[in-house]
């Protein structure tokens, strides 16, 4: 049978025994059903009487029926205006927190200043880049058909291989500046929505109804990972950048593909997530390689402490991959690689 699915997938909904074969899903209908959806018709419920009105309520009850602040907050996030919003106010703050910690040193290489040359030169690549990957990507899945799962981590893999390079050639002024981009480039799709090439790329139809919510909170997550690392880690936090980029990048393809051996992971939202324990497997091997290059060719490390210390860095992401709230993991694999990765190099 021929399929529109690349690298020869079989296709959502094939695989026996799971209802969506994507590494990240949402049981049931993809278009997800809300959490605390009311019983349909007229039965009784919360204790009603037997012609079904609802029991007295007593001082301090409430109706079982009636939204708690939880189901304001879960309405208000499918809004892609609340969504930008939401994520200012809760991420902004942890940034000028890391900011205070770190200063201006975080931004910079070795605490030099900002070099209007160096911007005038990455300000136009970085453009180019972000415009033309992404438009790539949302290419491939509107022409070719490409599932989101793996447009997505072509631009995943892209970004931070991209902030990999910059670092390493122009410092940090270079991948400052892509930052900020990033952030621009992510709040214009949010505000786009749905249909647009660029928003579609990245998009998952299974995050509905909170897609961009969970284009968001990647998004924040990595710039906070990125900048706690600088601040406490130095150079190390180069090896978050190829861990959170490669490694990550990797499970869900594999999952979608090979994916059989399941599990639920929490999520902000009450969607239903799963991850495979191929797709974690695949994460782990891609990870010790991301960890082990950085160490050997930016930091100098000795190959055989960089090997002892990425299989240490790798596992470490692996696990807390695997427990992560959904659309946390940029933030605690890079977390967890570069912690581990120091504390082998630097202090045991």
């Amino acid at each position: 049978m021929t399929t529109n699915q690349p690298h020869g997938d079989a296709g959502e909904g094939n695989v026996p025994g799971i209802r969506d074969p994507c590494r990240t899903e949402v049981a049931g209908d993809p278009t997800h059903v809300h959490p605390r959806t009311p019983p349909e018709g007229n039965e009784p419920t919360g204790g009603a009487g037997a012609d079904g009105s609802p029991p007295p309520q007593g001082r301090g009850q409430r109706s079982a029926d009636r939204p708690g602040p939880g189901d304001y907050l879960r309405t208000h996030l499918q809004n892609n205006y609340f969504v930008l919003v939401f994520g200012f106010v809760t991420g902004f703050p942890i940034i000028l927190l890391m900011y205070a910690m770190g200063g201006a040193d975080i931004f910079t290489t070795e605490g030099e200043s900002i070099d209007m040359r160096e911007v005038a030169f990455y300000l136009p690549l970085n453009i180019i880049f972000i415009i033309g990957m992404n438009y790539w990507a949302g290419w491939l899945k509107r022409e070719k058909g490409w599932k989101t799962n793996y447009t997505r981590k072509i631009t995943h893999i892209s970004n931070f291989t991209f902030l990999m390079l910059l670092t390493y050639f122009g410092g940090y002024t270079a991948s400052f500046i892509f930052a900020l981009l990033m952030i621009g480039y992510g709040i214009i799709i949010i505000v786009i929505g749905d249909g647009n090439i660029f928003y579609e790329a990245v998009a998952r139809e299974q995050d509905a109804p909170f897609r961009a919510f969970y284009l968001m909170v990647p998004s924040v997550a990595t710039m906070i990972a990125v900048l706690m690392n600088r601040t406490l880690f130095g150079e190390y936090a180069s090896i978050g950048y190829l861990v959170a980029g490669w490694g990550d990048a990797v499970g869900e393809p594999i999952g979608v593909r090979f994916g059989k051996h399941r599990y639920r992971v929490p999520t902000l939202t009450g969607i239903v997530c799963t991850r495979s324990i191929e797709g974690s497997a695949a994460v782990f091997l891609m990870s010790c390689f991301a960890a082990i290059l950085p160490m050997v060719t930016l930091l100098g490390v000795s190959l055989p402490l960089a090997i002892a210390a990425g299989i240490i860095a790798a596992t470490g992401a692996t696990l807390v991959e695997a427990v992560s709230f959904h659309g946390v993991d940029n933030f605690t694999i890079q977390v967890a690689a570069v912690s581990l990765a120091y504390m082998i190099v630097e202090i045991l």
